[in-house]
């Protein structure tokens, strides 16, 4: 091997000595800066310090009464839409309910409803469809909605009651035991949801059967008044099937003869049925609609109660949670 060939190997070593040289003196350094950092006579790192305060339980018991009736307020004026939404499938519902009431196979079908028993359940699922369903629905927001706003209004009362207007001071043990005592009183007393399900049903049923009965008594009659017409037609309209089917011989007559009376039947029925509709069809339509109107304010009314008492929980607070129980 020449002398060129090894004059690289000295100059690796020199490199690979500064290399280890330079590491040690960063590896001294960092144990300096860590050794005065750690030092017990260096500053030491404090937590930062919370505040507490507490409100006094009448201040509370203001704050919360007054939180409630705002929180019930904001909710009524909820009450309109949301009933509007849930009884809008009913008022549509109407024309078409009344275009089956105002044919043939209606009155038929609403007599046997009416023999059996069953107007009230049919006439609930024609106009009332999903009903029930829509206004829990709707009492359950309300439900959810006023705890919310109650919490929220509450907390902005209590934030600007603390010293600072909150700023880094944060309720006693005491009042903050309150405070979650009133927020669960305020999402489970008096649900809306359900005093609605034991009333709001109810006041459904007991409008459809109202309107039911009248119906019933309406198409019995109407049944009874052609009945009647029949009776007194009947010779003629016998002897118009016979004239009919007279050339057909006595049997096939005879089977022709009842088919021809019976279309004449139908066809009576069917012109006194729309004679019927072209005279009553939009009084009927106004009172289904004016039926619904009356059950929609009645579950209004039900719905303000509910809210009402649901604010009223809120005076009758006896803060358990500055007793120690929460």
């Amino acid at each position: 091997m020449t002398v060129a060939e090894q004059a690289p190997a000295p100059r690796r070593r020199l490199a690979a000595a500064w290399l280890f040289r330079g590491v040690a003196l960063l590896l001294a350094a960092l144990a300096v800066v860590l050794a005065v950092v750690g030092k017990p006579g260096g500053p030491p790192v404090h937590a930062p310090q919370v505040q507490t305060a507490e409100l006094p339980p009448t201040v509370l018991g203001r704050m919360i009464r007054d939180a409630a009736a705002a929180a019930a307020d904001e909710q009524e004026e909820r009450i309109d839409a949301l009933l509007d939404a849930a009884f809008a499938l009913a008022y549509q519902a109407v024309p078409a309910y009344a275009g089956f009431h105002y044919s043939v196979l209606g009155q038929y079908a609403e007599l046997a409803d009416a023999a059996l028993g069953q107007m009230t359940e049919r006439l609930e699922e024609r106009l009332f469809a999903g009903l029930s369903a829509r206004l829990n629905q709707a009492a359950q927001e309300l439900d959810r909605d006023y705890a919310s706003d109650f919490a929220r209004r509450l907390d902005d009362a209590i934030a600007q009651e603390l010293p600072g207007a909150g700023g880094g001071v944060e309720l006693g043990e005491a009042s903050a035991a309150i405070r979650r005592d009133a927020l669960q009183r305020m999402s489970v007393s008096v649900p809306v949801a359900s005093t609605l399900a034991l009333t709001g049903t109810a006041g459904v049923r007991a409008a459809a059967a109202a309107l039911s009965r009248r119906i019933a008594g309406n198409i019995a009659a109407k049944a009874a008044a052609r009945g009647a017409a029949r009776n007194m037609g009947s010779g003629s309209a016998a002897a118009s099937g016979a004239l009919v089917c007279s050339p057909g011989g006595p049997i096939a007559s005879g089977a022709c003869a009842l088919g021809a009376a019976a279309a004449i039947w139908l066809a009576t029925d069917a012109v006194a049925v729309r004679i019927d509709e072209y005279f009553n069809r939009e009084d009927f339509e106004a009172d289904l609609r004016r039926m619904i109107d009356e059950t929609r304010e009645q579950t209004r009314m039900e719905l303000l109660a509910a809210l009402a008492r649901k604010q009223g929980a809120a005076g009758d607070f006896t803060f358990r949670g500055s007793r120690g129980g929460g």
